[in-house]
């Protein structure tokens, strides 16, 4: 395959990004498209991603994952002290 297709352009990359930024409906198919493209999305924006296009129905959910990201985040750092 990857000698059939040519090397994904940096443009081609930055366009699905844009898109993916704009998007919420397509946010699976375009996270699909740049791991195709070998640039895969960092885990964390990937959340942030889903958890944005959540509608207010979710809004409990995405405080919770939220919360639980900073304490995450809080115990690493304190562990890296």
């Amino acid at each position: 395959m990857t000698d059939t297709c040519a090397k994904p352009s940096r443009g081609h990359i930055k366009q699905v990004k844009t898109l993916l930024k704009h998007d919420t409906k397509s946010t699976l198919n375009l996270c699909i498209e740049l791991a195709i493209l070998g640039a895969l999305m960092d885990e964390k924006d990937l959340t942030d991603k889903i958890l944005d296009g959540l509608g207010d129905d979710y809004k409990e959910l995405v405080l919770f994952v939220q919360a639980c990201d900073k304490l995450i985040f809080q115990r690493n750092f304190m562990r890296n002290l």
